[in-house]
Parts: structure tokens; C-alpha cells; sequence
């Protein structure tokens, strides 16, 4: 017998071989995508652990990183105490850590070390930060002066004058919900007279924030000064103004209302993005405003708010300012 015919045919063997198909999509799921998300949720898993140990980090012990005098230390222990009272107020918890006055003091003087320090980038970082993670503390008494300082003294770079004045506001807006809170802010020498000369500056987004301070403040001298302001010459000012007013249950601020409703119908002219966000947030405070003083308005200038705010509901651009314009007119009618 030859070789030839002892040998396999190779062709033949080939050609009995499966095709060669490239491998589909599903299999490539199958064997790589699927594995990796197991691995993504394992490792999210330790993580999110990882990060609930790290929460339950002690919070005197950050309070003595604080007065270390290294520097990375003292801000990796500010970031951190930061983070725990926002996630206290955000979630009621039991630790009370915004009352906590060691937490307080440890956080002021850090703050007010950073004013003395100068105004260079980083120190600059670092005083807004602080200003705003003041905002977080339950304790009028003992934030609010540091505050007001940043806010009304003119040496001190704007941004960090602005986070100050941002967080007074934040304050007080919370102590207006909680009894012992507004106590205790009320308690704080002069604080009132601090929030009126905050509406003296001459940088009209302090004067903007202390109109809306003294809205949640209902004094007959803080009624006085916001209806001066209702003449101020920038328009946010006023509309701030009237809208404070507003809170305290006075209708002195119709001129302004009818203002901003009244240019709302009949603005033509276009705008930059900025403007039309800053205008939506005035139209929405304004309409608000209007409806919750439904009860103090005469029965013709209720009769007029009706016919400026029902173009308004009807064909506004935004649906959620069409919806507000209807919540204040059914408060109007009823």
C-alpha cells in the first residue's frame, strides 16, 4: 500500500472542521462586561464601607488635627469636620455635632487666624472655605461675630467678604425656623445694626444679601431701612427689598412688583443666559411674594396684579414660572 493512500486527505479534514465565526457580542458581554461589573460592585462595596468607617472618624480627634501646626493636617481635619456637619444637619442625627461648641471654637479660630493671614490665593481658598463651613454651625452666639466681620470690612478680598455675607444669610434664614435659634441670634450684640450696615455697602451684592438678612428679621427698624431700599439704584436690590418686606406681611413693596411683572409682559429686548437666570429667579420670588400677601392687598390692586400675572400663567417661556404665576392668581381669586 502507498503512502499516498495511507496518509489522511488534509483537505478533507478541513473541510469537516467547523467554520471560524468571530465571536458575538453576547459572548463578549458574557465573558468580559459581566465579570468587570461583579469586580466595579465588589470594590464599590469596600468603598462605600471603607467610607462609613471613615465618617465615624472621631471628631476630637479632627478638633486636635486643627491646632496642629502642620498645615496639610489642619485642613485635612477642617475638610473632614466639614463634611460631618453637613451630613448632621442633612440628616437630623442624634450627634448634634453643629452644637457641639468645641467643634465651634476650634473651627472660629481657624477662621479667624486665616483672616490675619493675608489675602494670597491659597489663604483666600481657605477663608471661603471656612466662611462657608460656618454655615453649618447651630451657634449664633459664637459665629455670627467673626462673620459679620469678614462681610463688612473692606480690607478683606471680596470672595471671602461674599462667603461671609452668604452665610450670615444661611444663618439667619435657619434661626427663622427654629425658635432657639432666632433667640440666640437676637442675642448677639448689635447683630441687627451688623445686618443694616451690611445694606450700606457699596457693592450692590452685599446690598442684595443684607435686604434679604432683614426680611427674616421683623423689626420696625429693619422694615425702615428695606424700605429705603426699595429706591436703591440697582434692580436686585429692590426686588430683594420688596420681596423682604413681603415676609413680614408689608405691601410697601407694590412699586417694584408691578415692575417686574409689568416688564415681564413686555420685554423684547434679548438678554445674556446670566441675565435671563437672574430675572427667572426675581419673576419666581416676585409672584410668591405677591400671592402670599393676597390677604393685604386692596381689592383694586389685587384686581391689577391679576391682569399683569395672567399674561404670565397663560404664555410664559418657563412651565415652572406658568405655575407659580397660577398658584399666586388662584391665591389672588380665592
Amino acid at each position: 500500500m502507498s503512502d499516498e493512500t495511507s496518509e489522511p486527505n488534509s483537505q478533507d479534514e478541513l473541510e469537516e472542521l467547523p467554520p471560524v465565526e468571530p465571536p458575538s457580542a453576547k459572548f463578549i458581554v458574557q465573558l468580559f462586561v459581566i465579570p468587570a461589573i461583579i469586580v466595579i460592585g465588589i470594590v464599590g462595596v469596600y468603598t462605600l464601607f471603607g467610607r462609613l468607617a471613615a465618617g465615624e472618624q472621631d471628631w476630637r480627634e479632627l478638633v486636635t488635627e486643627l491646632r496642629s501646626a502642620n498645615e496639610h493636617r489642619r485642613w485635612r481635619a477642617a475638610l473632614g469636620l466639614a463634611q460631618m456637619l453637613r451630613n448632621d444637619l442633612a440628616t437630623d442625627s442624634d450627634s448634634e455635632l453643629s452644637n457641639n461648641p468645641e467643634i465651634g471654637k476650634a473651627l472660629v479660630d481657624l477662621f479667624e487666624e486665616q483672616l490675619a493671614a493675608g489675602k494670597t490665593d491659597p489663604v483666600i481658598k481657605q477663608q471661603v472655605y471656612l466662611a462657608t463651613t460656618l454655615a453649618y454651625l447651630n451657634q449664633p452666639r459664637r459665629v455670627i461675630p467673626p462673620l459679620q466681620q469678614a462681610a463688612l470690612t473692606e480690607d478683606y478680598d471680596r470672595e471671602t467678604r461674599k462667603a461671609a455675607a452668604q452665610s450670615l444669610a444661611v444663618l439667619s434664614g435657619r434661626s427663622s425656623e427654629v425658635p432657639e435659634l432666632r433667640t440666640e441670634l437676637l442675642a448677639v450684640p448689635d447683630v441687627v445694626e451688623g445686618m443694616i450696615d451690611l445694606t450700606h455697602d457699596e457693592d450692590a451684592l452685599f446690598r442684595q444679601t443684607g435686604a434679604f438678612i432683614l426680611g427674616l428679621i421683623p423689626e420696625k427698624s429693619t422694615r425702615d431701612r428695606l424700605e429705603v431700599l426699595l429706591n436703591d439704584g440697582d434692580s436686585e436690590v429692590r426686588a430683594n427689598a420688596a420681596i423682604a418686606l413681603a415676609r413680614q406681611q408689608v405691601t410697601a413693596g407694590w412699586p417694584v412688583f408691578r415692575d417686574v411683572l409689568t416688564q415681564t409682559a413686555n420685554k423684547t429686548e434679548p438678554e445674556s443666559v446670566e441675565r435671563q437666570q437672574v430675572n427667572l429667579v426675581v419673576l419666581k420670588n416676585t409672584l410668591k411674594a405677591v400671592g402670599d400677601l393676597a390677604g393685604k392687598w386692596s381689592d383694586a390692586e389685587t384686581e391689577q396684579l391679576i391682569e399683569w400675572i395672567q399674561p404670565i400663567a397663560d404664555s410664559h417661556p418657563e412651565s415652572r414660572i406658568r405655575t407659580d404665576a397660577d398658584l399666586a392668581l388662584q391665591a389672588l381669586r380665592d
